[in-house]
């Protein structure tokens, strides 16, 4: 399994890790509670996990409730992350969320274990057949949008999927984000991007709008549940607890939402995107 490659402005950009013949990863954000919610959707993803392929773990952000961790020794990276996880032998990658901008949030960047890896605020790491795309949505600008803009278009993946912690659109409490629906969601489409996976929302929905990317909110992973009214283009949304199961074959991906039951909540398969003019 390739590692992950921080990413700076100045950085060469990773190279290409060898293909493989699919990717399959867990994915899901606001989980770091310590409260048994987040143990019940952690042994959820251990049962699945023990029953299906897993590569790693896409950590959406607010990984710390309610205000981030205070250093790489503060006690909640025990009770709230290496405790819940602790039968789950894969790799996280994480992205930085609101919540974990309230402390120290340098101390996720140094932090290191057996599971957890975040070299950069945002990063890149390729898995096999796909290339993802780490960005923090809570100080996105500038800087961040042309670096994701120059390594999107140096990939050469056949699959590109971004994550982050904040929703382009969403049905939930939070709704859209207009400065990520004015600039991210433009460069998404133009670039090729097959999916854009978030959290915020406490709630799981995927919303996929003629001509806009998919989006995939997994806000439930362990945190307060809240209502979501579905807005246009919104193809399954759920005020559950639960994670997000994606599979990368050559032509084609599946996601799956599952419930803390077990029980696959969704389902649907696109096929391998093309990349098209920016709006």
């Amino acid at each position: 399994m390739s590692e992950p490659v921080a990413q700076a402005e100045s950085a060469p950009l990773a190279e290409s890790a060898p293909l493989a013949e699919s990717v399959s990863f867990i994915f899901f954000g606001d989980a770091g509670t310590g409260d048994p919610d987040q143990f019940a959707v952690a042994n959820a993803v251990s049962q699945w996990c023990g029953a299906h392929p897993c590569g790693f773990v896409a950590l959406l952000g607010d990984n710390f409730y309610p205000a981030g961790v205070r250093s790489v020794r503060d006690p909640q990276w025990v009770r709230k992350f290496e405790e819940p996880y602790g039968a789950l032998n894969l790799p996280f990658r994480p992205a930085l969320g609101n919540h974990d901008y309230y402390g120290h949030e340098g101390a996720q960047l140094r932090y290191h274990s057996a599971r957890w890896s975040m070299p950069a605020r945002y990063y890149t790491y390729r898995e096999g057949l796909a290339e993802f795309f780490v960005i923090d949505t809570e100080r996105y600008n500038r800087r961040e949008q042309v670096w994701l803009e120059k390594a999107l278009a140096a990939s050469d993946a056949p699959w590109k999927v971004v994550y982050g912690h904040h929703p382009i659109r969403s049905s939930g409490k939070h709704g859209d984000t207009p400065e990520l629906r004015s600039k991210l969601e433009p460069l998404l489409e133009a670039a090729g991007v097959a999916f854009y996976l978030c959290g915020h929302d406490h709630d799981l929905e995927i919303i996929d709008a003629e001509g806009s990317t998919p989006m995939v909110i997994a806000g439930g992973g362990g945190a307060g549940l809240r209502t979501l009214t579905p807005v246009s283009g919104s193809v399954y949304a759920e005020s559950v607890l639960g994670f997000g199961y994606m599979t990368i074959e050559a032509e084609s991906a599946t996601v799956r939402m599952i419930g803390t039951d077990g029980s696959v909540r969704f389902e649907r398969t696109w096929p391998l995107p093309v990349a098209g003019p920016a709006r």
